[in-house]
């Protein structure tokens, strides 16, 4: 829990040009239908199928903001970077606290949580996105549970209770 508060609590220091919007549907490939019918894809990460219904959760019927990547996936499809607004809990919490709210990066988060692996990604982004993903893979989240390699256990059988 001291982790995830840590990594929304990071985001804090990263403030996004903003542009708003509503998300409409999510199709079966992770493309994002807006409320303006255009449609987006998120930039700099790659989705596997089981990892969409994590995305719908995250942002379907919310409002989003968006950055759009330079590049676009295709003519018709756009890459963006997309924020949501969260509230932040603290442990205990205090006395007469006001609550917070702090802006995350979705395609960052998914990293984090081993729910994407880092695609084509912008400079700027694609530093950060592999450190993001290489700790992930280290503590063997989501997707990376599979991976017995990331704590020196390749070829081994898994023992219960090892590697999570």
């Amino acid at each position: 829990m001291r982790t995830l508060f840590l990594f929304i609590l990071s985001f804090a220091l990263f403030t996004p040009p903003a542009q708003a919007a509503s998300v409409k549907t999510i199709d079966e490939n992770g493309i994002l239908e807006l409320q303006s019918g255009e449609k987006i894809c998120l930039a700099g990460i790659e989705l596997p199928s089981e990892s969409i219904r994590l995305l719908s959760s995250l942002v379907a019927g919310r409002k989003i903001d968006i950055d759009y990547a330079k590049t676009a996936k295709t003519q018709n499809l756009k890459s963006a970077y997309l924020y949501i607004t969260t509230p932040v809990f603290h442990f205990p919490p205090a006395a007469n606290a006001k609550p917070e709210q702090k802006k995350i990066m979705v395609n960052e988060f998914l990293l984090s949580i081993g729910a994407a692996k880092v695609g084509e990604a912008e400079k700027k982004w694609k530093d950060r996105f592999e450190k993001i993903q290489l700790e992930a893979r280290r503590r063997g989240e989501g997707i990376w549970s599979y991976d017995l390699d990331h704590a020196g256990l390749k070829g081994k059988p898994r023992q219960e209770g090892e590697g999570s």
